[in-house]
């Protein structure tokens, strides 16, 4: 039996992954770009991530997505998504390989982050 290992979440600002979990060799792990500003308003606006699912088993995936500051909203990557507070989640029936997520932040969107992240599967 697979003794399971709590995921270790590791924030480098210096690379382009940003955030990047894994439990052991071969395990699952999602890794997400840093945020691209796409529109920014004085105190809100819009950024880009990518997100590699290729590592997960994508039957019935929900990623939660954690941000330094309030996002209002959040869209893409063909999945259903809701935002609430620093949170935006994703649900995916069948998940793809990548998915360009786009986020609306209150705040300033030139320092946003992705902090962290959870998720859940069915299998």
């Amino acid at each position: 039996m697979k003794q399971y290992s709590k995921p270790m979440i590791s924030i480098d600002a210096g690379m382009a992954e940003g955030v990047y979990a894994a439990s052991g060799a071969g395990s699952n792990a999602i890794t997400i770009s840093v945020p691209t500003v796409i529109a920014d308003w004085g105190g809100s606006g819009q950024a880009t991530l990518t997100l590699d699912l290729s590592n997960m088993n994508p039957s019935q995936l929900t990623v939660i997505l954690t941000f330094n500051m309030d996002i209002t909203s959040g869209w893409g990557g063909g999945a259903s998504a809701s935002a609430s507070g620093h949170n935006v989640t994703l649900s995916w029936y069948s998940a793809p390989e990548t998915a360009e997520i786009t986020v609306q932040a209150n705040g300033d969107i030139n320092q946003l982050k992705c902090t962290g992240y959870s998720y859940t599967n069915a299998n």
